[in-house]
This record gives C-alpha cells, structure tokens and sequence, in this order.
C-alpha cells in the first residue's frame, strides 16, 4: 500500500480506474442522479422536517435507533458526523449511495444497455424514498447505505468462495445493525438473480448445475451467519427494546410456527402492495406495476425449455412475488418487521429488467416507454409528498408561534 503512493499519482490512479469502468455505466450514472435530483429537489430546497427528526436533532449520542436495535444508525449518526443534522450532506450522500445501489444491483441482473441500467436503477432509487425514507432526513444517508451494503452482500455471496462468503456475512451483519428491513431487498435482489440466470442461460451453460446450487447455498449460509453475528450483538448489548414500536416482538420467535396466520399475513401483505389503495401510491402506478408483473410472468412460463424449468420459474416467481415480507418469516404480527416497502421497488425493477432483455424489439421499446411514464409517475409522487410535508411543517410552525 506504501509502495502504490510512491509508484503513481493518485490522479493517474483514478483515471486509470474511471477508464476501465463501462461506457454504459457512467453515462447511466449521470442520468440517474439527475433522475434523483428531480425526485426530490423539492425536498432540498425546502428542508422539510419530519416529526420524529425535531426529536432526532437533538439527540447528542449513539441511541438514534439505539431502542430499535439499530445501534449502526446511532454510531454513523454520532461518529460520522459528530450528530450534526446536515440536510444537504445527507441527502447528497444519500443519493450516491442509492445511485450506486441502483447500478451495482442491475449488473448482478445482467442488464448491460445504458436504457436497461437507468430503469432498474431509477426505480430503485427513487421508490424507496417515495415510500418510506423521504421522511426521515436524519437517517437519508445511512438507510441508503444499509440498501447499498444489502445489495454487495448478495453479490459477494454468490460467488461463493470462502473469502466472500465470509465478507458477506460480514456486510449483512453491517447492514442489520443500521436497517433490518434490507433483508427483504437482498432475498428479493437474490430471487431476480436466480430467474434470470434460467431465463437467460447461456450456450452450453445449464441452470441446474453444482456451480448454481453452490452459489445458492453461499448465498443462503452467509445470511444466516450474518443475521446469527447481528442477534449475538443486540444480545450482548443488552438492549432495552422500544415497546411503541414493537421491537422487542421483532426478536422473539414465539409465533413463528403459526403457519396459517403466516400465510394470511404474507398474502394479504402482497395483495396490498399489488392491488389496495394506499395514500402515498396513486392507483394508475400500481396498475402500471400490475402490467409489468403479467408481461414478465408471461416470459418466465414461456421463454424456459422444459416444464420442469417453466415449474421452477413459475415458482421463483412466486417466491420472488413473496420475498419482500421475508421478515414476516420472524414475526407474522410484528409490525415492526412489516417495513418491507422499498423491497417492492426491487420487484418491479426486476420485472422490467426482464422484460427489456426477453421481449422483441417492439416490447422492449413499449416497455422502456412504460417503465419511463412509471418513473416520471414516482417522480411526481415524490415532489407532491415533499409538498405537503412543507405544508404541514409551516402549519406545525404557526400554530406554535399563536401558543408562544
């Protein structure tokens, strides 16, 4: 390492590194964080300021989720940047770290076309703060980086070797301690990956293999070991769980065998996101989402040669359907492990991703064309809801100032 500052600049270095990386990529890049700003301009603009984040402001240690079991949070929040609330920072931050997730996520899925990447990518990005993180400006950056370090841990998992494994785990445990709820991204991340691999099979390169089932089971021992290192944490530190949000049912295991109540919550959390109204989502986008679900179900049971290989898609696709209330797994009643919402953004990207890379030329440019009008659909969602909370900010404020 002493010797690689001696040998070249570190200039030459990062321009070495830029021209290495793909063409597709960078100017992805570029058009997902103007995607991003977009999104939430707004938001930057006028410094809106959820409820639990006047609390928050003030918190001057480590307990920012501290009570949640999320003492990464407070350690980021505290040691990163001395438990300052820096909106701008954040969400400058915050957005990287998406835009990179987004990036890294539709590599692992195979999409290589500049369109492909910025789709996947944007929904990813954009979605999750549309639905749940918008809110929460003291955790933008640190939420977006458990997504980011969720998403390497699937990849680094798949390649299992004992080094990855290993690092995997490492980066679940990392991402746990900062947001539980990625456990639902990274199964739904590793579920797409498993359908475009049958999908997609390569000459000679068949889908039931050992190099496939070793893959698979990496992936599965590294999050196991990684949930096992977060639960020996919380449990050595003693953790006074918070009762108004559940947490401490998030960690007992006692209704986990009530396997019928389990299938009605899982169900009827599904069928919510697909089909009920719900205020932060107007209906004609999740009708939208609904048409990318029939098309990519079409491609999964038409395009695999076989039925045992359509039996395995159609079933991949079910568990894909169902990955995103994986936490439900743990605790069907804990509302606690419901935060599963930007899960649901990983569905429909890759639902598109397969569309675009399955489908002719015609479907793949109506896709595209969908996919774009989806996003602009988010896009408007999110400004909309920024406005409001602006509006409820400045209400908050002058009724404070008639009772002073």
């Amino acid at each position: 390492m002493v010797k690689f500052f001696y040998r070249k600049s570190l200039d030459e270095s990062v321009a070495n590194w830029w021209d290495n990386v793909d063409g597709a990529y960078k100017k992805a890049f570029f058009v997902i964080v103007c995607i991003n700003l977009l999104a939430f301009g707004f938001e930057m603009m006028n410094l809106t300021i959820h409820h639990d984040d006047a609390t928050q402001i003030f918190i001057q240690d480590t307990i920012l989720g501290y009570y949640v079991g999320r003492f990464g949070l407070g350690w980021l929040h505290y040691y990163a940047q001395n438990a300052y609330f820096l909106p701008f920072l954040q969400m400058v931050e915050g957005i990287f770290f998406m835009s990179l997730y987004g990036m890294l996520v539709a590599r692992f899925w195979a999409a290589r076309r500049t369109m492909d990447i910025v789709l996947v990518a944007s929904i990813l990005c954009v979605f999750p703060y549309m639905a749940q993180i918008y809110q929460y400006n003291t955790a933008m950056a640190s939420y977006s980086l458990a997504h980011l370090l969720s998403a390497l841990a699937v990849i680094l998992s798949t390649r299992a070797t004992y080094v990855h494994v290993v690092a995997a785990a490492l980066l679940y445990a990392a991402a746990f301690s900062i947001y539980q709820s990625v456990i639902a991204n990274a199964a739904t991340i590793f579920c797409i990956w498993l359908l475009v691999r049958l999908l997609f099979a390569k000459d000679g390169e068949s889908f039931f293999s050992k190099v496939m089932a070793k893959s698979a089971i990496a992936a599965l021992f590294s999050v196991g070991i990684g949930g096992l290192i977060y639960l020996v944490a919380v449990w050595f530190m003693d953790l006074k769980l918070d009762t108004y949000q559940a947490a401490g049912q998030a960690f007992s295991l006692n209704a986990s065998l009530n396997l019928s109540h389990l299938a009605s919550e899982i169900f009827q959390g599904t069928r919510s996101f697909f089909f009920w109204p719900e205020h932060y989502f107007p209906g004609y986008l999740k009708k939208l989402q609904l048409l990318f679900f029939i098309v990519a179900a079409g491609f999964c049971l038409w395009l695999p040669k076989g039925y045992s290989a359509k039996f395995v898609a159609a079933l991949i696709l079910a568990l894909t359907l169902l990955a995103p209330r994986v936490l439900q797994l743990l605790h069907p009643e804990g509302h606690y492990h419901a935060l599963t919402l930007t899960a649901y953004a990983v569905v429909i990207a890759g639902f598109i991703a397969i569309i675009n890379q399955a489908g002719p030329i015609l479907v793949r440019n109506l896709s595209s064309m969908l996919a774009i009008f989806l996003i602009a659909g988010y896009i408007l969602q999110c400004n909309w809801i920024s406005t409001v909370n602006h509006l409820n900010t400045l209400a908050h404020f002058s009724t404070m100032t008639q009772i002073l």
